[in-house]
């Protein structure tokens, strides 16, 4: 297993914010044209009785290498709750200059996935939301891209919560388990007969071994944006410094957030990405008060060791 871990979205968009993305509010359901960039496929998940949509990337790059002759790359978005569109332009850019087929997955509830399910209160979203369906739906995922798609090779990219997904179901259970594999590079579940594809690389973009680290760091800076430029302020100059240092924010951002909507309506994310709340103070004057982190983190206590990493994968 190789493992690679990128500190910050910023530098990958920056240079794909000027890719085009696709064009996915004028999709249709099901399987769009296959000569089109980019093509939308439903995935039943949770026994069938859900679906997920995924989008595929693919495109001959020049010179006309054959993007089957390489393993797909799946990337795996943040969140929870938080629309897959933000990375667009990266996996348009990943398989126009490198040449690969990459896949997205827009979560069920938010994006191109919505849970079809009227009149949800937040409890009953979050309760959908929880860690062991959310690598439910990733093993559907990875089984339909073997068994329907083809695809033998797959390397993994899991941004914030997706990496969190991603390490659970890697690490702690055993998705690519020696004791469950068939073969080498074509592993599959003994007990269901599932296949995936062959794990060819893991890699972590801004993935916290620690919810609650994260957190406690994520309220010392806002506290240190507060000294430098005042109460007021200081949300704002905590989000473009540590949350994306771009500006003006790339569309494919700001979209992805306006998509996911409010908390009653599934957005959940974790540590910093659940946005500020102003907390008025009760002896200071009209108007005084602080920005504090919002709570209700579905990963509230979650971490990693890295003993439990290295007890698997030595290097």
């Amino acid at each position: 297993l190789g493992v690679a871990t990128k500190g910050s979205l910023c530098g990958l968009l920056r240079k794909a914010r000027s890719t085009r993305t696709c064009r996915t509010r004028r999709r249709q359901a099901g399987v769009t044209r296959a000569e089109d960039p980019c093509v939308h496929i439903h995935v039943p998940i949770r026994q069938g009785r859900k679906c997920v949509t995924l989008k595929r990337f693919l495109r001959l790059p020049a010179g006309g290498v054959s993007l089957r002759s390489r393993p797909a790359t799946l990337l795996i978005n943040d969140g929870p709750g938080l629309p897959s569109c933000y990375l667009d332009p990266l996996a348009t850019r990943i398989s126009e200059k490198v040449g690969r087929t990459v896949y997205l997955y827009d979560q069920l509830g938010c994006g191109l996935s919505p849970s079809d399910e009227e009149g949800d209160s937040s409890s009953m979203l979050e309760d959908r939301l929880q860690m062991d369906l959310c690598i439910g739906d990733l093993k559907d995922v990875l089984s339909f891209l073997c068994e329907e798609l083809g695809e033998r090779g797959v390397h993994l990219a899991g941004h914030g919560f997706g990496g969190v997904v991603l390490m659970e179901a890697v690490v702690r259970k055993g998705l690519w388990s020696k004791s469950t594999a068939d073969k080498a590079g074509d592993l599959a579940s003994a007990s269901s007969g599932i296949e995936f594809p062959q794990l060819e690389s893991v890699i972590l973009i801004g993935v916290p071994a620690s919810a609650m680290t994260a957190e406690a760091e994520a309220r010392r800076l806002l506290r240190d944006a507060e000294e430098a430029v005042g109460p007021v302020d200081a949300a704002h100059s905590f989000w473009c410094r540590h949350m994306c240092a771009l500006y003006p924010q790339p569309r494919c951002l700001r979209e992805a957030y306006a998509q996911a909507g409010d908390r009653d309506k599934g957005w959940w994310g974790f540590g910093a990405l659940q946005g500020c709340k102003w907390t008025a103070s009760a002896t200071a004057s009209s108007g005084g008060g602080q920005w504090e982190l919002r709570e209700g983190s579905v990963l509230r206590d979650w971490e990693m060791q890295r003993a439990e990493v290295a007890e698997l994968y030595a290097a």
